[in-house]
């Protein structure tokens, strides 16, 4: 089955929704990395994270760790991963593509395999976060802000437990939030207020199966909106997700700016065991952002 999986995934992709010339649409490389089992709880503890004072403080992790990814990674692995995979690389170097016509946005990934790992039927996954502006942490610490100390197979993770985010528990600590949640009417206001992380998906297993939800309480899957298209060339896939610009958690218009990260599992790797992008800037139009949808 899998030497047919790129005639299969080349089928999906001429046959989805017409895509933008991505020859004319300007591309930037990104360095994703692997976290290890590093938690949002980590990034904030002194003597643990050097940064977690200047993170307190307000700072990005992008502001202090650009262009140290392999160096993070590395430690990562070394460091903060009880049962690491030694024969994939620390780093994953992507190149990222976003473009919009009147009614859809699209992002472009490119990226090379990595040794298989033998976790998980998908042969890659490819996920995005997407944020507003109404979840500070998302612009702050990319996908860290959902990723905690109790979660499934993270340090102090003791059952199933997904992604989360903070100001939804009824108390933090350095373990984790566990499952207690604030006051149904508190969790109300921040749902009203627009709190919570929009995420794309796709899983090529082999053909590309698209998801899409929101991590508030919980990650939570709905009514699939994201469309998604992959093919590969010897040992290089390019994925490109796509979503209508009015549907979804997140509203996109021209103008404002967004939060975006990624993660990739390559080479057949499951769970935790992926590779994570720092926080990146995106605005529909122009602007000043890292990434510009024209």
């Amino acid at each position: 089955m899998r030497a047919l999986m790129p005639v299969l995934i080349l089928a999906s992709f001429s046959a989805a929704a017409a895509a933008p010339n991505w020859a004319s649409v300007p591309s930037k490389p990104i360095t994703l990395f692997t976290p290890g089992q590093t938690s949002l709880e980590w990034l904030m503890t002194p003597g643990e994270h050097k940064g977690a004072d200047r993170f307190r403080a307000g700072s990005a992790c992008l502001s202090c760790h650009i262009g140290q990814e392999r160096v993070m990674g590395d430690a990562a692995r070394k460091k903060y991963d009880r049962a690491p995979l030694a024969a994939q690389p620390v780093t994953l170097p992507a190149t990222v593509q976003f473009a919009r016509d009147a009614d859809t946005l699209y992002v472009r990934l490119t990226f090379t395999d990595v040794p298989d790992a033998k976790q998980d039927k998908a042969a890659a996954k490819v996920a995005m976060m997407l944020d507003g502006g109404s979840t500070p942490e998302a612009a702050r610490a990319g996908c860290w802000a959902m990723c905690h100390d109790d979660s499934t197979a993270m340090p102090s993770g003791k059952g199933p437990r997904t992604m989360y985010l903070g100001k939804t528990r009824a108390a933090m600590t350095r373990q984790g939030g566990s499952d207690a949640l604030k006051p149904a009417s508190e969790l109300a206001r921040l749902k009203t207020s627009g709190y919570g992380i929009e995420y794309w998906q796709v899983a090529l297993t082999p053909a590309p199966v698209a998801t899409n939800g929101v991590v508030f309480d919980k990650r939570a899957p709905a009514k699939t909106v994201v469309t998604a298209a992959a093919s590969r060339a010897g040992n290089q896939w390019t994925v490109v997700l796509s979503r209508k610009l009015t549907v979804g958690q997140v509203a996109l218009v021209p103008g404002k700016k967004y939060a975006v990260a990624f993660a990739v599992n390559a080479g057949h790797s499951a769970g935790r065991y992926h590779y994570v992008s720092f926080e990146r800037s995106l605005i529909l139009g122009g602007g000043a952002a890292d990434f510009v949808a024209k």
